[in-house]
């Protein structure tokens, strides 16, 4: 669940600011105080230690710092706890990369942060807010892309409706070309584990010679996992639901936000 959400210059001057009202209106001094006391605590921590503070957490409230340094820019994500570190992290990365490719923003000298520095005005990024949503859902492109760089994960796709989202999915022996053509069935698998109440539970779809193909149901569409065969799968299992749970997390983030 995210709380509020702030890019700052590294001098501290605010450009974008988003608060979620509801969430947060039970929260005292939240508006006012905690994003501001948080950051503040980021920055004595990287002058102090000369190193950057990744993620901070305090009383049930996490925040993941994101920055470019070429652009002197830096994303801090307020959310709960118990969605986790790494979650934080993807979505921080995400926004910053989609507000900078908004804006055409690549270092200090970029138009848009040379108007800014002239103008201090936030009002000149206000229609990120529009962004916003797509922006934190392409996080979960970004933890698909982490998990396949795992020792013998050959393909990790979220399936919803016939749209795929993830990974480029490669060409190699055993089957693992038919994974353009797997939509087709996602449906079906998914109308199976829902009547059987499955919730999230893994079914092994389809096993080749040294490859298995694996789906696992997360909040919105499936998890098409393609992996070596001579991964244990016990090892396999475990990550497929370590980064299952993230993608829920950040599709439950999203769901929120629409």
């Amino acid at each position: 669940m995210l709380y509020n959400l702030r890019i700052l210059t590294e001098t501290g001057a605010l450009l974008y600011e988003k608060t979620w009202t509801k969430v947060v209106e039970n929260i005292e001094n939240f508006r006012t105080m905690i994003p501001q006391l948080f950051s503040a605590m980021m920055r004595m921590a990287q002058s102090s230690m000369g190193m950057s503070l990744r993620f901070i957490s305090v009383g049930g409230i996490s925040v993941s710092m994101s920055n470019n340094t070429e652009a002197g820019l830096i994303c801090y994500v307020f959310y709960d706890e118990d969605d986790g570190e790494e979650v934080g992290q993807f979505v921080s990365e995400a926004v910053l990369r989609e507000f900078m490719m908004s804006y055409q923003i690549e270092d200090v000298t970029s138009p848009k942060l040379v108007e800014f520095k002239q103008q201090q005005k936030t009002s000149l990024f206000l229609n990120f807010s529009n962004l916003l949503v797509n922006a934190i859902r392409k996080a979960i492109k970004s933890v698909l892309t982490e998990f396949k760089k795992k020792q013998g994960i050959l393909s990790a796709d979220i399936i919803e409706h016939e749209k795929v989202t993830g990974s480029e999915t490669e060409s190699t022996s055993g089957g693992v070309e038919i994974i353009a053509n797997i939509k087709t069935m996602v449906p079906l698998i998914d109308s199976i584990m829902s009547l059987k109440n499955m919730g999230n539970s893994i079914v092994t779809f389809v096993e080749f010679t040294t490859n298995r193909l694996v789906v696992q149901k997360v909040r919105t569409g499936c998890l098409v996992v393609v992996g070596q065969k001579n991964i244990a799968a016990k090892i396999l299992e475990t990550e497929i639901k370590k980064y299952a749970t993230m993608v829920e997390t950040i599709q439950g983030m999203v769901s929120a936000l629409q």
